[in-house]
Protein backbone atom coordinates (compact mmCIF):
# COMPACT_ATOMS: atom_id res chain seq x y z
CA UNK A 1 0.00 0.00 0.00
CA UNK A 2 3.01 2.47 0.59
CA UNK A 3 4.31 2.06 -2.84
CA UNK A 4 0.67 2.90 -4.29
CA UNK A 5 0.82 6.10 -1.96
CA UNK A 6 4.19 6.75 -3.41
CA UNK A 7 3.67 6.34 -6.85
CA UNK A 8 0.49 9.14 -6.38
CA UNK A 9 2.15 11.13 -4.92
CA UNK A 10 5.20 11.00 -7.76
CA UNK A 11 2.88 11.18 -10.14
CA UNK A 12 1.10 14.57 -8.96
CA UNK A 13 4.51 15.82 -8.08
CA UNK A 14 5.43 15.60 -11.60
CA UNK A 15 1.95 17.31 -12.90
CA UNK A 16 0.56 13.98 -14.10
CA UNK A 17 -2.29 13.80 -11.87
CA UNK A 18 -3.79 17.61 -11.35
CA UNK A 19 -6.98 18.46 -9.12
CA UNK A 20 -10.17 19.20 -11.09
CA UNK A 21 -10.76 22.95 -11.23
CA UNK A 22 -13.12 24.25 -9.31
CA UNK A 23 -16.71 24.45 -10.55
CA UNK A 24 -15.52 21.95 -13.54
CA UNK A 25 -16.91 17.73 -13.63
CA UNK A 26 -15.16 15.28 -16.14
CA UNK A 27 -17.47 13.72 -18.66
CA UNK A 28 -16.54 10.65 -20.36
CA UNK A 29 -17.77 10.17 -24.12
CA UNK A 30 -16.68 7.42 -27.10
CA UNK A 31 -13.17 8.81 -27.89
CA UNK A 32 -14.47 8.72 -31.78
CA UNK A 33 -16.59 12.12 -30.25
CA UNK A 34 -14.41 13.50 -27.92
CA UNK A 35 -13.38 16.62 -30.33
CA UNK A 36 -17.05 17.41 -30.71
CA UNK A 37 -18.42 17.40 -27.71
CA UNK A 38 -15.80 19.52 -26.37
CA UNK A 39 -16.30 22.01 -28.74
CA UNK A 40 -20.13 22.01 -28.13
CA UNK A 41 -19.27 22.39 -24.76
CA UNK A 42 -17.74 25.40 -24.97
CA UNK A 43 -20.40 26.77 -26.77
CA UNK A 44 -22.88 26.07 -24.28
CA UNK A 45 -20.79 27.37 -21.53
CA UNK A 46 -20.52 30.94 -23.68
CA UNK A 47 -23.96 30.69 -24.87
CA UNK A 48 -24.49 30.73 -21.13
CA UNK A 49 -22.60 33.40 -19.88
CA UNK A 50 -24.06 35.47 -22.64
CA UNK A 51 -27.42 34.85 -21.35
CA UNK A 52 -26.27 35.95 -17.76
CA UNK A 53 -24.21 38.95 -19.14
CA UNK A 54 -27.82 40.34 -20.76
CA UNK A 55 -30.08 38.19 -17.91
CA UNK A 56 -31.93 36.75 -20.12
CA UNK A 57 -32.51 33.44 -22.14
CA UNK A 58 -32.08 32.60 -25.78
CA UNK A 59 -33.20 29.38 -27.62
CA UNK A 60 -29.73 29.79 -29.32
CA UNK A 61 -26.30 30.85 -28.42
CA UNK A 62 -25.78 32.71 -31.42
CA UNK A 63 -28.96 35.12 -30.57
CA UNK A 64 -27.56 34.85 -27.14
CA UNK A 65 -23.90 36.70 -28.57
CA UNK A 66 -26.18 39.03 -30.91
CA UNK A 67 -28.41 40.39 -27.87
CA UNK A 68 -24.95 40.71 -25.46
CA UNK A 69 -23.21 42.80 -28.79
CA UNK A 70 -26.19 44.90 -29.20
CA UNK A 71 -26.44 45.75 -25.69
CA UNK A 72 -22.69 46.45 -25.86
CA UNK A 73 -21.68 43.86 -23.53
CA UNK A 74 -19.07 42.71 -25.79
CA UNK A 75 -16.70 44.36 -28.83
CA UNK A 76 -17.27 43.23 -32.54
CA UNK A 77 -14.13 41.09 -32.16
CA UNK A 78 -15.84 39.05 -29.39
CA UNK A 79 -18.44 38.35 -30.79
CA UNK A 80 -17.03 37.22 -33.66
CA UNK A 81 -15.15 34.72 -32.11
CA UNK A 82 -18.10 33.69 -30.36
CA UNK A 83 -20.00 33.46 -33.60
CA UNK A 84 -17.50 30.94 -35.47
CA UNK A 85 -17.61 29.31 -32.12
CA UNK A 86 -21.31 28.45 -32.15
CA UNK A 87 -21.20 27.80 -35.63
CA UNK A 88 -18.07 24.92 -35.26
CA UNK A 89 -20.51 23.61 -32.54
CA UNK A 90 -23.11 23.75 -35.16
CA UNK A 91 -21.12 21.70 -37.85
CA UNK A 92 -19.81 19.80 -34.54
CA UNK A 93 -23.48 18.44 -33.93
CA UNK A 94 -24.41 17.90 -37.45
CA UNK A 95 -21.61 16.43 -38.64
CA UNK A 96 -20.64 13.94 -35.87
CA UNK A 97 -20.81 10.88 -37.93
CA UNK A 98 -18.84 11.79 -40.89
CA UNK A 99 -21.83 11.90 -42.88
CA UNK A 100 -24.04 14.72 -43.77
CA UNK A 101 -27.31 15.58 -42.20
CA UNK A 102 -30.27 17.40 -44.23
CA UNK A 103 -29.63 20.71 -42.47
CA UNK A 104 -25.60 21.05 -42.88
CA UNK A 105 -23.38 21.93 -45.95
CA UNK A 106 -21.66 18.87 -47.42
CA UNK A 107 -18.32 21.29 -47.57
CA UNK A 108 -18.19 21.56 -43.43
CA UNK A 109 -18.77 17.94 -42.94
CA UNK A 110 -15.26 17.78 -44.68
CA UNK A 111 -16.53 14.80 -46.87
CA UNK A 112 -14.29 16.44 -49.87
CA UNK A 113 -17.11 18.01 -51.67
CA UNK A 114 -16.91 21.38 -52.71
CA UNK A 115 -13.45 21.54 -49.85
Amino acid sequence: MEARVARAQRAYVRGFVRPKPQGRVLLAVVSSIAGNARTVARSMEMHAKRDGLVDGSHHLARLATHAAAVAGLIDSSEAKRSSKLHQAAGVAKHCVSGKTSHISNAAECGDGKGS
